[in-house]
C-alpha cells in the first residue's frame, strides 16, 4: 500500500512550493492531484514527516497548507454521500474500540445511515458510546482495490493504484475539506 497525507494548498505560493512541501512528508515524490484543484495527496512516510516536523509547522503556520483532520462527523457524512454516488462503493469501516460491542455498534450505525439517512443521529449515537471511527474502506468506480481513509487523515491506496482514479480521490478529499461533493 502507498500512504498519502491529504492537504489543502491555501495560496499560489503553496502550489509553487508543492515539491518542497511534499519532500517534508516523504522522500518519495509521489502525488495524487488534479490540475486546478487546491487539494492534493502527498506521499507520506512517518519517519520523514517527524524528522521534518518543525519545517512542516512553519509551512502550516505561514498558511501554505492545511492538513486533513478527520472526525466522526466527517466519516459519517462521507459514508452517507458514498452510498448516494455510483462512482464510490462503501466496503467497510472500523472503530478504534473493536470487539463484540463494537460490532453491534457498527451494525447499528450502518442501519441508521441506510434507514434514516441521518448523519446527526449516527453521530449522537457514537458520541453517547464514546466510540470513534478508525477508518473507512471504499472502492472507486470499477477499481477492484480498496482505498482507505483513516482517522489521521491518511489515504492509503494499493501499490498498483492507477492515476486514472486520481480525480475521484481528490473529489473525496475536497468533500472532506469542504462538505461538498462534485459529481464526476
Amino acid at each position: 500500500m502507498k500512504t498519502y497525507k491529504a492537504i489543502h494548498l491555501l495560496n499560489e505560493k503553496a502550489v509553487n512550493e508543492l515539491k518542497n512541501i511534499s519532500s517534508l512528508f516523504s522522500e518519495k515524490e509521489r502525488l495524487i492531484f488534479v490540475e486546478s484543484k487546491p487539494y492534493v495527496c502527498v506521499s507520506f512516510t512517518p519517519d520523514v514527516y517527524f524528522k521534518n516536523i518543525h519545517e512542516n509547522n512553519s509551512y502550516f503556520i505561514s498558511n501554505y497548507f492545511k492538513p486533513l483532520i478527520m472526525t466522526n462527523y466527517k466519516f459519517l457524512s462521507l459514508l452517507l454521500e458514498i452510498s448516494e454516488d455510483p462512482n464510490y462503493k462503501f466496503i467497510d469501516f472500523s472503530f478504534k474500540q473493536d470487539g463484540d460491542e463494537g460490532d453491534q455498534e457498527k451494525e447499528f450505525v450502518e442501519e441508521i445511515i441506510s434507514r434514516e439517512r441521518n448523519v446527526q443521529a449516527s453521530f449522537d449515537f457514537l458520541e453517547s458510546k464514546d466510540q470513534t471511527i478508525k477508518y473507512i474502506d471504499l472502492i472507486v468506480c470499477d477499481s477492484k482495490h480498496p482505498i482507505r481513509i483513516d482517522s489521521s487523515g491518511n489515504i492509503s491506496v494499493p501499490n498498483n493504484f492507477s492515476e486514472k482514479y486520481s480525480p475521484y480521490i481528490i473529489n473525496l478529499i475536497e468533500y472532506l475539506f469542504t462538505g461538498h461533493i462534485n459529481k464526476l
